[in-house]
């Protein structure tokens, strides 16, 4: 008896299911789309390796220290997101550490 064929989502559906599990806040979904040996990294800040079976994400992070809109804090941010088989095996996050680091009020400028 031979093994079923099962198909996976392309890159392009494994995309939309993941960033908008993100956005809903579901950590079911976000679990249940990535590999066993998924790996998440931050870098602050760190390069970007493309390749196949990949895609990019743009867009601002937005954060805050306390529920005061005047304390948010928003900087670019990249993530790169790396599939195989239908599911998430690896996503980096890239931030405008600089930026951030301006906002808080962390360097001398």
């Amino acid at each position: 008896m031979t093994e079923p064929i099962t198909a996976h989502p392309s890159t392009t559906e494994l995309a939309a299911q993941y960033n908008q599990a993100w956005v809903d806040h579901d950590v079911e979904a976000i679990l249940g789309l990535q590999g066993d040996e998924m790996i998440f990294h931050l870098h602050m800040p760190g390069r970007l390796d493309m390749g196949h079976e990949l895609y990019v994400h743009e867009y601002e992070m937005r954060a805050s220290r306390s529920r005061d809109e005047a304390a948010e804090v928003a900087v670019a941010a990249v993530d790169v997101i790396r599939c195989r088989e239908g599911q998430v095996i690896r996503k980096d996050t890239y931030l405008d550490t600089l930026a951030l680091s301006h906002q808080l009020g962390a360097t001398g400028a």
